[in-house]
């Protein structure tokens, strides 16, 4: 490593302390090839925007997926640099000059996008490693569709991304056991878009989670129909899954994350007497709950986001 780069991080890493006492665990960055410029009077060109994008998108999805979880983007980082030099870094960087960064940040894990433009196609090619010893967490590619559906394939492609990487991804830190639950329902009645009919549903979510130090093991199950006179759907699926919780106490309140969970089930459609059923894969979370607490041995309550889901919880320290 060039000496100037050497001393560029350490000033990068003490600018980080100076701004963010807390440890980052995950840092973001991103590169495109293009053959396709940015148009006159765009400040980048497509590809670019697109590798940003995806920064900020897995930024928000690894906050669902693992609750104890900080993110830098790029963009976070070049916000703290104060030199021209420093900015350098962040452009173009080597693989060696990336893991250094990511070294020096505290980071345990180095996420990386690859945005390459051909004409109209699009890839996206995303990374996870472990910034100590390089190994591969998780990589998955994706061909990104053209026109309206492409920021919606964007977010999704991220938080498949982040759920990935499964247990690879940064833990929890604290002591606490016990219980947590999530109910959550919906239904209704309204017109089909012709106004010929009356389309029914209804769905029905339970969560009961066993709290052990940083991680949950939930019981989940969940159902969702929708019928007419002539057409039926319904979904069900049901599992044990793991998922990361975090629980914090201060200022007079309980903040309580659950991450993401994955369940196995199937769907059945009928339509004028023809139909099918097929096995598929249910994702939910990313709940955060808050409610009255303070430092102590035990927590108990409840939150409701006035919507139908509820989440409540009786934890103790270990």
């Amino acid at each position: 490593m060039k000496p100037g780069t050497a001393c560029a991080l350490l000033l990068l890493s003490a600018s980080v302390a100076f701004a963010d006492p807390a440890p980052n665990k995950i840092f973001i960055t991103s590169t495109s090839k293009t053959n396709q410029p940015a148009k006159a009077g765009q400040a980048s060109s497509e590809a670019a925007a697109i590798a940003r994008q995806m920064e900020v998108f897995t930024a928000e999805a690894l906050s669902d997926q693992f609750p104890c979880s900080s993110s830098l983007t790029t963009d976070d980082v070049g916000a703290l640099l104060s030199w021209e030099r420093q900015r350098d870094l962040l452009g173009n960087p080597s693989p060696e000059n990336l893991a250094a960064i990511a070294a020096s940040l505290g980071t345990q894990v180095l996420i990386d996008y690859q945005v390459t433009q051909i004409g109209d196609r699009i890839t996206v090619t995303g990374t996870a490693m472990s910034s100590a010893n390089g190994r591969t967490l998780a990589r998955k590619t994706v061909a990104l569709p053209q026109g309206d559906g492409m920021v919606d394939a964007m977010e999704g492609f991220a938080k498949e991304f982040a759920g990935s990487m499964g247990q690879a991804g940064p833990k929890c830190k604290g002591g606490w056991k016990g219980t947590v639950s999530v109910a959550s329902s919906g239904g209704g009645s309204a017109p089909t878009p012709d106004g010929h009919d009356t389309m029914k549903g209804n769905s029905s979510l339970h969560l009961d989670c066993q709290v052990q130090n940083s991680l949950a093991n939930c019981t989940v199950t969940f159902s969702s129909s929708m019928n007419t006179k002539d057409s039926n759907y319904s979904a069900k699926a049901s599992g044990q899954v793991e998922t990361p919780v975090s629980v914090d106490v201060a200022d007079g309140k309980t903040t309580i994350k659950i991450g993401m969970v994955t369940v196995h089930g199937t769907r059945s459609l009928s339509l004028a007497g023809m139909g099918g059923e097929s096995a598929d894969d249910f994702q939910f979370g990313g709940w955060t709950a808050e409610g009255a607490g303070k430092p102590g041995d035990s927590l108990s309550g409840s939150w409701s986001d006035g919507a139908g889901t509820t989440v409540s919880w009786g934890l103790s320290m270990k």
